[in-house]
Protein backbone atom coordinates (compact mmCIF):
# COMPACT_ATOMS: atom_id res chain seq x y z
CA UNK A 1 0.00 0.00 0.00
CA UNK A 2 1.48 3.73 -1.16
CA UNK A 3 1.03 6.45 1.72
CA UNK A 4 1.64 9.73 0.84
CA UNK A 5 2.73 11.99 3.70
CA UNK A 6 1.76 15.65 4.23
CA UNK A 7 4.85 17.10 3.19
CA UNK A 8 4.87 14.94 -0.56
CA UNK A 9 6.93 11.93 0.79
CA UNK A 10 5.92 8.82 -0.25
CA UNK A 11 6.62 5.39 1.53
CA UNK A 12 5.11 2.02 1.21
CA UNK A 13 3.81 -0.26 3.91
CA UNK A 14 5.37 -3.93 3.26
CA UNK A 15 5.06 -6.64 6.37
CA UNK A 16 4.02 -3.71 8.64
CA UNK A 17 6.99 -1.94 8.21
CA UNK A 18 6.98 1.74 5.75
CA UNK A 19 9.94 2.02 3.62
CA UNK A 20 10.61 5.30 2.32
CA UNK A 21 10.01 5.38 -1.28
CA UNK A 22 12.79 6.68 -3.84
CA UNK A 23 11.10 6.93 -7.71
CA UNK A 24 14.20 6.58 -10.11
CA UNK A 25 13.04 8.13 -12.59
CA UNK A 26 12.07 11.71 -10.90
CA UNK A 27 15.75 11.05 -9.41
CA UNK A 28 17.37 11.31 -12.76
CA UNK A 29 14.31 13.16 -14.31
CA UNK A 30 13.58 10.76 -17.09
CA UNK A 31 11.58 11.56 -19.48
CA UNK A 32 10.20 8.39 -20.44
CA UNK A 33 9.37 7.60 -17.13
CA UNK A 34 6.18 5.76 -16.30
CA UNK A 35 5.15 7.02 -12.84
CA UNK A 36 2.50 4.78 -12.64
CA UNK A 37 2.89 2.41 -9.42
CA UNK A 38 0.65 0.01 -11.76
CA UNK A 39 3.52 -0.06 -14.08
CA UNK A 40 6.34 -0.36 -12.22
CA UNK A 41 8.34 -2.39 -9.62
CA UNK A 42 9.70 -1.33 -5.78
CA UNK A 43 12.67 -2.64 -4.95
CA UNK A 44 13.37 -2.70 -1.40
CA UNK A 45 17.31 -1.55 -0.57
CA UNK A 46 18.76 -2.10 2.53
CA UNK A 47 22.20 -1.11 3.41
CA UNK A 48 23.88 -1.48 7.28
CA UNK A 49 20.64 -0.87 8.99
CA UNK A 50 19.03 1.88 6.63
CA UNK A 51 15.74 0.72 4.33
CA UNK A 52 13.81 2.48 1.46
CA UNK A 53 11.99 1.38 -1.40
CA UNK A 54 12.94 2.06 -5.24
CA UNK A 55 10.70 2.64 -7.90
CA UNK A 56 11.79 1.19 -11.21
CA UNK A 57 9.64 0.82 -14.22
CA UNK A 58 11.24 -2.31 -14.95
CA UNK A 59 13.53 -5.36 -13.76
CA UNK A 60 15.57 -6.89 -16.72
CA UNK A 61 16.65 -9.45 -15.47
CA UNK A 62 20.03 -10.97 -13.61
CA UNK A 63 23.45 -11.27 -14.58
CA UNK A 64 27.04 -11.55 -13.10
CA UNK A 65 29.30 -8.98 -13.71
CA UNK A 66 32.74 -6.70 -13.17
CA UNK A 67 31.79 -3.18 -12.09
CA UNK A 68 34.32 -0.49 -13.44
CA UNK A 69 34.64 2.68 -11.93
CA UNK A 70 33.69 5.52 -14.16
CA UNK A 71 35.78 6.69 -16.77
CA UNK A 72 37.82 10.05 -15.50
CA UNK A 73 35.89 11.83 -18.51
CA UNK A 74 32.28 11.85 -17.12
CA UNK A 75 31.94 13.50 -14.68
CA UNK A 76 30.57 12.12 -11.09
CA UNK A 77 26.69 11.33 -11.15
CA UNK A 78 25.19 11.57 -8.24
CA UNK A 79 24.19 7.89 -7.42
CA UNK A 80 25.98 5.86 -10.05
CA UNK A 81 28.98 3.86 -8.69
CA UNK A 82 30.35 2.47 -11.87
CA UNK A 83 29.38 0.81 -14.93
CA UNK A 84 29.73 -2.34 -16.73
CA UNK A 85 29.99 -3.90 -20.50
CA UNK A 86 27.01 -6.32 -21.01
CA UNK A 87 27.55 -9.31 -23.47
CA UNK A 88 25.87 -7.28 -25.98
CA UNK A 89 28.32 -4.88 -25.64
CA UNK A 90 26.05 -2.14 -24.50
CA UNK A 91 26.82 -0.50 -21.20
CA UNK A 92 25.08 -0.37 -18.28
CA UNK A 93 25.08 1.80 -15.32
CA UNK A 94 25.62 0.63 -11.49
CA UNK A 95 23.14 2.41 -8.70
CA UNK A 96 25.10 2.91 -5.59
CA UNK A 97 22.52 2.38 -2.73
CA UNK A 98 24.52 3.43 0.02
CA UNK A 99 24.13 7.07 -1.54
CA UNK A 100 20.36 6.77 -2.99
CA UNK A 101 19.36 5.57 0.86
CA UNK A 102 21.59 8.41 2.55
CA UNK A 103 19.77 11.07 0.06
Amino acid sequence: MMLQEPNGSECVMLRGECYPVLRIGEWYHLSDYRANVEEGTMVILQVEDKKMSLFVDDLIGKQEIVVKPMPSYIKKIRGISGCTQLGDGSISLILDTGSLIKE
